[in-house]
């Protein structure tokens, strides 16, 4: 590609007093081969130098360095930004980065990294990140709308990461925690061991959940698990939802709890009222054996005073 019709004048920054002109001229033919806008300023923001991509911002065929030095300042944002990025580098070497929108309905984003090549050439070079901030606010949205999803779902839900660290947890399993004396804040349970925690489980037991879950692969659930265990107030069912596999390794897992104290309770009322039903029942069947007897013995006691065989005491 050819270099800027000024670009005679301009030396290599990084060429010694006693490089080869040739040698600048292969370098700048480098500069010019690379696919991302590169272009060498003043700090005064004239062009010295620019490949095809740079020239191509601005809709120009050609590398005319007037042309562009024209453009860049008559671009308020790229002026500012790249003066602003300028002014911070003191000395060769030192490396400043903005950012830049060619227009306000172009869509387009660059991040530019300019790097301070001599005490008055400064290297920018143009690093579009337009779809990789598109794909930032499609991933923000539906990160924001799973965690509206699970705000609302009437189970505590904790997501782990591979070493069982919490990194997400849900108002529910907020609240839950505040009912267990779990007197932390957010900041203390994001990025720790849920074992730490968590109290319904032992340590011994999350080790035990851990590699079930995660070396295994293996859903793991915990039924009418008792809080405390020694005189239970709360039950609980617990799920343990090992996460979807990358290159062969589990990333983490999920943690569901949902409370089932007044179920366990409604079950063991059940439980009391069928044994009394049972009691009755069984009341009933033996009635017959129990009664016939007893009604025999006491028609025998009643008549007796009235046999004539009877012995006077």
């Amino acid at each position: 590609l050819p270099a800027c019709s000024s670009a005679t004048s301009w030396r290599a920054p990084w060429r010694s007093d006693g490089m080869k002109a040739a040698d600048v001229i292969a370098e700048q033919d480098l500069l010019a081969a690379l696919p991302k806008p590169i272009a060498i300023v003043s700090a005064r923001l004239d062009v010295c130098f620019a490949n095809q991509a740079f020239s191509e911002l601005f809709r120009r065929r050609g590398e005319d360095c007037e042309a562009l030095t024209e453009a860049v300042r008559s671009s308020p944002t790229l002026n500012n930004a790249l003066t602003r990025a300028v002014s911070k580098l003191r000395t060769v070497g030192w490396t400043s980065d903005c950012r830049w929108s060619p227009a306000a309905d172009d869509g387009r984003v660059f991040d530019v990294h300019v790097t301070r090549a001599r005490l008055d050439t400064y290297v920018a070079v143009f690093d579009e990140i337009s779809q990789h901030l598109k794909i930032e606010e499609i991933q923000s949205r539906a990160r924001g709308y799973l965690e509206a999803v699970l705000n609302h779902l009437k189970l505590g839900v904790i997501v782990l990461d591979a070493d069982f660290n919490t990194t997400f947890f849900n108002k529910d399993q907020a609240a839950l925690f505040k009912r267990l004396g779990v007197e932390k804040s957010i900041f203390e349970i994001i990025g720790n061991p849920i074992s730490e925690t968590y109290p319904i489980l032992t340590p011994e037991e999350w080790a035990s959940i851990y590699s079930r879950v995660l070396r295994t692969g293996e859903m793991v659930t915990w039924a009418k698990l008792p809080y405390p265990r020694s005189n239970p107030v709360s039950y609980f069912l617990v799920n343990f939802v090992p996460l979807a596999a990358e290159e062969d390794r589990l990333p983490g897992a999920i943690c569901i709890t949902d409370d089932v104290t007044r179920t366990v309770g409604l079950e063991h009322e059940l439980i009391r009222k069928e044994r009394m039903a049972l009691v009755g029942q069984m009341t009933i069947a033996h009635n017959p054996e129990i009664n016939n007897p007893l009604t025999a013995i006491l028609g025998i006691a009643q008549s007796l005073p009235f046999s004539q065989n009877l012995a006077p005491p």
